[in-house]
């Protein structure tokens, strides 16, 4: 498989009197179609990591390489172009927005492809049927559970098409049985060829994952 990522020599240092080295000489790489896991206690630098794959931050030096597209010298709004409609995020939190339906909140995720609002509509119910909440399309998401609520993220996250799939602590605030549940879905989606980066502090995540790397003091340890 050919690499998706590529990540060499990776740095981010926060400036300041006393500066902090996030990442410290990151070097890696995700072949399309991966489910790679980072994990690391609080801390560690895996948010910073992701943040950089996800073009939310720019690193101080190094190589990044997206679809072969070296992307971290590029211009802003060429970096949120990108972002836009390449890159999936799916949060611990879920980030979606309260008072809307979980139909409103999918279809922002394809906001960005110019289509027109009632294609926006047809593409979300396509995604809340993939994650299996056809039936919960016209709830408002504050009547959802937990787990319906990280399955709209995820049907937001994937109505862009993208081609890397970002999951910061995915099941951090869900109990086992859900969890698990959320961890299937997205070996489901690994299985149909979706390129999944997932950082978490639990094992047992990132046990689920086709590859394993920790992190700690911004550095990234070989495989485990």
């Amino acid at each position: 498989m050919s690499a998706l990522i590529e990540v060499e020599g990776l740095n981010r240092t926060f400036e300041g009197p006393q500066p902090v080295r996030a990442l410290r000489d990151c070097t890696f790489s995700v072949a399309a179609g991966e489910m790679v896991a980072v994990t690391g206690p609080s801390g560690s630098g895996k948010s910073t990591l992701l943040n950089c794959l996800g073009l939310l931050d720019r690193p101080t030096s190094g190589t990044y390489l997206l679809e072969e597209r070296d992307v971290i010298g590029l211009a802003e709004r060429h970096r949120a172009a990108l972002r836009a409609r390449r890159i999936g995020f799916v949060f611990q939190d879920y980030n979606l927005l309260w008072g809307r339906t979980a139909l409103d909140n999918v279809a922002l995720g394809s906001i960005y492809q110019r289509e027109r609002a009632a294609d926006r509509e047809g593409v979300a119910k396509v995604y809340l049927d993939l994650v299996g909440l056809s039936h919960r399309q016209r709830a408002l998401v504050e009547t959802l559970s937990g787990g319906e609520r990280q399955r709209v993220a995820i049907a937001r996250a994937l109505a862009c098409a993208p081609s890397l799939l970002l999951c910061d602590e995915p099941t951090g605030n869900l109990d086992s049985e859900t969890g698990d549940a959320i961890l299937s879905l997205l070996e489901g989606l690994r299985a149909g060829g979706q390129t999944i980066v997932i950082v978490t502090h639990d094992p047992s995540v990132a046990a689920r994952a086709s590859r394993q790397f920790g992190m700690r003091d911004g550095t990234l340890t070989a495989e485990v």
